[in-house]
């Protein structure tokens, strides 16, 4: 019996037991994901490798014909999930006329499979099937033949769930650490909110102009002279920790974006001059948000999803659900619509074995703290990228694993902007995969060719808007939090413990200050 899946040719045999075994054709060579003569002993080899104990899901890379899954068939119901991934298409259908593997297509509930789909769509699937927050452990088991035959699909993959897993588990990590002080802010912030204009007033108003979105990768220090010459033909948007980098060189951003709840992220705007306009996320540090006004924007946080429920269409949001300030950066170029997007010191990695470009907080305290005669502040870095990050290299380059999760969230944000006029402004780290690469003088080139009126037209955007005053109740919020069922739901929603009466009385102080 042939077959073709996606144009690949395979065919089917007998073996010696009876048994059908599968070969991938290529070029008439015949290239055996099981043995000719008797597959059922290659489940010998996986016998020890079902723990269910331990890790209650299962990812197989390569399903084949399912002869190495048959001692599988003892622990099926001790997993929660179970997929099985296979480059071939319609390869379960096979497996369902198999009395020794049929048993993994009787367990639907369990197993799902993924036969014939592109690496992106597995990924897709993975993510939307596995919910991370609630398995014990995850288990990957690689199909040695079939990764051999198909080795860049399923090493792709592999590469892939990774990434899913360090996103997940850092989302769930930073719920479990931070998720009472996010919930906090959102509370404290609420009262100081009606005096900011919602981000949602200044949408796709920059389509004929160009940005470039400015964060502290090493790199930005061969970049600063450019900016500084373009800072009137180009909107600067900047993370907050390139707030002292870019005041030190005499370059002011039009607009600073910080998402960070913890109080350390006010160092970065110490001494600021405040001509720039700042964009909070809801849950921002609360005594940031008190003392500035500006954009304020709304994100995932169950409680911030209240407010859009009561309010809909009223404040916007740019969260980028990447975890990271750099993704949300980038998601408020495109939510403002400007032409054309540089990306600058996005290196998620150590470039010249610096750790972030020269004049940011970070850089300055490392100086303080740590610099003597003897021990300079480059050799702190150093040191850190060689221990504190054990060395870890990506493509070649001295990189941190949380770098590599937060650059393959921002590609998988940017894959329903493929239309968008995003460039990699050129640097020694590792770019932003999909993206065009372009060197500073090219990017000027091409897109800061004219004085751009940028004052004018911000105050003119300004003036068209009207803060949050005018559009929210505060009432109406605190009435609605007042129900102890609805908070509750709340904190079920954000991970966090069961109300206990001390917690509640505390979280209902704060409800209570919330006034007009």
């Amino acid at each position: 019996m042939e077959t073709n899946s996606n144009h690949i040719d395979c065919i089917f045999e007998e073996t010696k037991e009876g048994l059908p075994t599968i070969a991938v054709l290529d070029n008439n060579r015949k290239i055996y994901l099981h043995s000719r003569f008797y597959p059922t002993k290659e489940a010998e080899k996986y016998r020890h490798r079902f723990n269910p104990d331990k890790y209650d899901s299962l990812i197989v890379l390569g399903t084949g014909l399912g002869y190495h899954l048959i001692e599988l068939q003892k622990f099926v119901t001790k997993y929660k999930k179970i997929i099985l991934i296979e480059r071939l298409s319609e390869i379960e259908t096979e497996i369902a006329t198999n009395n020794t593997t049929i048993f993994l297509t009787r367990h639907q509930h369990i197993i799902t499979f993924i036969t014939g789909r592109t690496i992106s769509e597995v990924l897709n699937t993975i993510s939307n099937e596995i919910d991370f927050d609630t398995i014990k452990g995850l288990n990957i088991i690689e199909h040695a033949p079939s990764m051999r035959t198909f080795s860049d699909y399923y090493q792709k993959i592999r590469e892939g769930i990774e990434g899913i897993i360090a996103k997940k588990s850092s989302n769930k990590a930073t719920k479990t650490a931070l998720g009472n002080l996010y919930m906090r802010n959102i509370l404290l912030n609420m009262v100081n909110m009606l005096d900011y204009i919602p981000v949602l007033s200044f949408s796709n108003k920059f389509t004929e102009f160009p940005s470039i979105v400015i964060t502290t990768g090493p790199s930005l220090d061969n970049y600063i002279e450019d900016i500084r010459s373009i800072q009137q033909k180009v909107f600067i948007i900047a993370v907050d920790s390139a707030l002292p980098v870019l005041r030190q060189q005499g370059i002011k951003p039009d607009l600073c974006i910080s998402i960070d709840p913890l109080h350390y992220i006010s160092e970065h705007f110490l001494n600021s001059d405040r001509s720039y306009i700042p964009v909070f996320s809801i849950s921002s540090n609360h005594t940031l948000f008190e003392k500035h006004t500006g954009l304020v924007s709304l994100n995932s946080h169950p409680l911030a999803q209240v407010i859009e429920e009561l309010f809909p269409d009223t404040i916007g949001s740019i969260d980028s659900a990447t975890g990271s300030v750099a993704g949300d950066a980038i998601k408020l170029a495109l939510f403002l619509g400007f032409n054309s997007i540089g990306l600058l010191g996005f290196d998620f990695s150590f470039p010249y074995y610096n750790i972030y470009a020269r004049g940011t907080s970070y850089q300055i305290r490392y100086a303080l703290y740590y610099q003597t005669r003897f021990h300079t502040a480059e050799t702190s870095n150093f040191n850190y990228i060689m221990k504190s990050s054990r060395g870890y290299r990506h493509a070649g380059v001295f990189s941190r694993r949380s770098f590599i999760t937060y650059k393959l969230s921002i590609e998988e944000m940017l894959q329903t902007y493929t239309a968008q006029n995003i460039v990699n402004i050129h640097s020694s780290g590792i770019p932003i995969s999909s993206l065009q690469t372009m060197t500073m003088r090219e990017f000027i080139q091409s897109h800061c060719k004219n004085i751009i009126e940028k004052h004018t037209l911000i105050n003119s955007i300004m003036d068209q808007s009207t803060p949050l005053s005018n559009h929210i109740s505060l009432d109406i919020i605190k009435g609605v939090l007042s129900e102890k069922s609805i908070l509750q739901k709340i904190i079920n929603a954000s991970g966090l413990p069961p109300l206990n009466d001390i917690r509640l009385n505390r979280i209902r102080t704060l409800v209570s200050s919330i006034t007009s």
